[in-house]
């Protein structure tokens, strides 16, 4: 027997929002890596700002990546 509609409905959501967060963690660590001295950061604050971003960014999608299997549905 499957989850009950509200589960995979929440299901849903919740790997959507881990979807849309790891999206905006990797543009925002894009964007800070290349147009940081443009936001007044020297180099090395900008670039290690941008890597907590990226690194954010790949362990949200990583999480999204094995939501089902942790989180998969009970019997």
């Amino acid at each position: 027997m499957g989850p009950a509609p509200t589960e995979k409905q929440s299901s849903r959501n919740i790997a959507m929002a881990f979807g849309l967060l790891a999206l905006a963690s990797l543009s925002l660590g894009l964007g800070l890596y290349l147009f940081g001295a443009r936001f007044g950061l020297d180099e090395a604050t900008g670039r290690l700002i941008a890597s907590a971003f990226i690194v954010a960014g790949v362990l949200d999608a990583t999480v999204l990546y094995f939501w089902e299997r942790l989180f998969g549905p009970r019997d």
